[in-house]
């Protein structure tokens, strides 16, 4: 986490300080909530504190947003780095689903087979030990199943149902919950018995669980069983909302946010309590609110002190984006606040220490330029090479223009070219690529000059907006390079580039105004 003086005390450490009578502790709350109800402060906090299977689930959770390493993505990186990491954590408690999701965030090659658990007797005991706890109505090992292997047979998926349905009947409402769930919502329930779902998410949701008020009013809300009761939905959604459960609350506000334009009464009363139910899950700490809302703030600037605050609450969590947003705050003046180096410099440290490859990259144009820190060519390199050996596209791109230039090795440009060629094969979107491409294409570096090529790849890029392509796009128009001069797309490219900041847009745009001027060109004004 962040050290001391960078990042505020966490919503954990203003609970503790708080009076009791004001506000609940995380205990207190979590203890009347299943899991899938606690905000990801809440289950952090437990994990921290000895509870695996809040480890458990909070790896859950970033699973769900990762895709088993396969994008490269910043998201998706720090999504597979969290689940890991919590996996970790939760390893003491041996419960076999976790050992099987690490070893498929940290082997995926070897989980896309169709029988995964056969590439190994380990990976196959532990699939029939998930199995064995399965059939007893563990809803972990059924979750891994679901999520690691293909869909259950339907005799397997009986086991499991009856299993739960034992406990259900037995008056284990936490159990009738899940078995709503299994099912009506998981991915294994397809073909399932939707009936039996909503019967048992409506025992569950009138014994007074928050689970079962969730999914009983998820399944109404979304007209599962042709009832048309919408409107019931919405109201045991509320009420699962009103006892905390974050997984009423986000369905809540999402229905909320659709609210009918033509009542405008009725717009006013949703904006009203999306406004209450953000600052309740804010205030709980659930991180995509912090951020979301945060960046929104700070964005906007409808409030940059409190979004400051929110981004760093989520920088408490570890929140990549967060962290990057944070240091983006600090690097320039867009903001309307000084520039502050030093803390920039910090939060993008932390940021690439724990595996962020934009903080990475952001440190090696630090130390490239001399912001905040001595200009050292060699170890802004050094930055990149560590986004390199992570796979990150735009680290091979920024990688192959070192290579090209000879900054801190020998200039090695027929390399250069290769590099970006074959991340173009593989992320063609990868940002700057299309710059790279044509500028080496313009000036025949690496490859022969083709000033036809460079030209596609500068519009290829200046359309997906990148500046430096727009620039560079404009200068091929205002110039005739390889083509008919056209110093209306020129002035075009010009001041797109220049109102997305390209300072170098900005100068030529004046001069390409004044060459059309005495071409005899209207130019109109931006």
């Amino acid at each position: 986490m962040m050290s001391a003086g960078i990042v505020s005390s966490s919503f954990a450490q203003q609970l503790d300080q708080a009076s009791p009578q004001a506000v609940p502790t995380w205990k207190e709350v979590c203890q009347k909530l299943p899991y899938s109800g606690w905000s990801t402060l809440e289950l952090q906090k437990a994990a921290q504190e000895g509870d695996y299977m809040a480890a458990l689930v909070l790896a859950r959770h970033w699973m769900l947003q990762g895709d088993m390493g396969e994008n490269r993505s910043p998201e998706a990186m720090e999504a597979n780095y969290w689940a890991v990491k919590w996996l970790n954590c939760a390893k003491p408690s041996e419960h076999p689903a976790v050992a099987l999701y690490l070893d498929a965030l940290t082997h995926p090659d070897a989980w896309k087979a169709e029988n995964p658990e056969e590439e190994s007797a380990e990976i196959k005991k532990l699939v029939e030990a998930c199995r064995d706890l399965a059939r007893q109505g563990d809803v972990y090992a059924m979750d891994a199943l679901i999520s690691l292997l293909p869909p259950p047979e339907e005799e397997e998926f009986i086991h499991w149902a009856h299993a739960l349905t034992s406990k259900a009947d037995h008056g284990d409402i936490r159990a009738a919950a899940s078995l709503a769930y299994l099912y009506l919502f998981s991915q294994a329930a397809d073909d399932g018995d939707i009936q039996g779902g909503i019967k048992y998410a409506r025992e569950a949701a009138e014994a007074g669980d928050p689970e079962g008020m969730t999914v009983y009013g998820k399944a109404l809300l979304y007209d599962l069983d042709s009832s048309n009761r919408t409107k019931e939905g919405l109201e045991w959604l509320h009420k699962a909302a009103d006892l905390g459960q974050i997984d009423a609350i986000e369905i809540l506000l999402n229905t909320m946010r659709n609210a009918e334009e033509n009542d405008p009464e009725a717009e006013a009363a949703a904006k009203d309590q999306e406004k209450k139910w953000i600052r309740a899950l804010c205030d709980r700490g659930q991180l995509d609110l912090l951020l979301s809302r945060g960046i929104e703030l700070v964005e906007e600037d409808k409030d940059a002190p409190g979004g400051i605050s929110m981004l760093t609450r989520a920088a408490d969590q570890g929140s990549f984006e967060a962290l990057d947003t944070l240091s983006k705050y600090y690097q320039d003046n867009n903001y309307n606040v000084p520039c502050d180096e030093d803390k920039s410099v910090r939060y993008a440290t932390v940021l690439a220490n724990m595996g962020g490859v934009t903080g990475m990259l952001k440190l090696a144009k630090y130390y490239e330029i001399g912001f905040g820190v001595p200009r050292d060519i060699n170890t802004a390199r050094e930055w990149v090479e560590k986004a390199v050996a992570l796979g990150f596209p735009a680290a091979k791109v920024e990688y192959a223009r070192y290579m090209m230039k000879g900054m801190g090795m020998k200039e090695n440009p027929d390399q250069a070219f290769t590099m970006l060629k074959e991340v173009e094969a593989g992320y063609p979107d990868t940002p700057s690529l299309d710059f790279m491409l044509g500028y080496m294409y313009e000036e025949g570096i690496g490859t022969q000059r083709d000033l036809t090529t460079a030209y596609k790849y500068y519009t290829q890029g200046a359309e997906k907006g990148d500046t430096k392509a727009m620039n560079n796009l404009a200068s091929m128009c205002e110039l005739g390079s390889g083509m008919p001069r056209n110093l209306e797309d020129a002035i075009k490219w010009y001041g797109e580039a220049a109102k997305l900041g390209n300072k170098d847009a900005e100068v030529n745009l004046k001069r390409a105004k004044v060459a059309a001027k005495r071409a005899g060109f209207v130019v109109e004004q931006p």
